[in-house]
């Protein structure tokens, strides 16, 4: 989402931009990029075509959904380490401010956006949203 697709890329690299020092700012993000789009392809997991690496990614939230269930949690009433892991993930869907078609499928499953909401609530207490 971030740095596969071309309208995400857009509005992440003023974001991530102005982190970084200045010599940094122009070839050494082109190459930083360029190094983790080759790297995600040789995993399978950014597609030249973004619309069907989003279809893929909405199928991983429908599983994710599948397997929480009724749950508040992923292995039941209490919060375990895997749930910090997927939380973090789903919270870089979720909560990005880059509206795109996995965000949007996402913000359709009730029970993940329950989820991240509990988790938010433990993880971040206080923080404004």
């Amino acid at each position: 989402m971030r740095w596969g697709d071309p309208a995400g890329w857009a509005v992440f690299k003023p974001d991530l931009v102005k982190y970084l020092p200045l010599g940094m700012r122009g070839p050494v993000l082109f190459l930083l990029r360029r190094m983790l789009l080759q790297q995600m392809r040789q995993r399978g997991l950014v597609s030249t075509d973004p619309q069907s690496a989003y279809a893929r990614g909405k199928a991983v939230l429908d599983a994710l959904a599948g397997l929480l269930g009724d749950q508040p949690f992923f292995l039941g009433e209490k919060p375990r380490s895997l749930d910090m892991s997927l939380y973090a993930f789903l919270a870089n869907i979720l909560d990005q401010p880059h509206d795109n078609p996995l965000q949007s499928h996402g913000k359709t499953l009730a029970n993940l956006i329950g989820y991240c909401a509990r988790m938010k609530a433990l993880c971040w207490q206080g923080w404004p949203d």
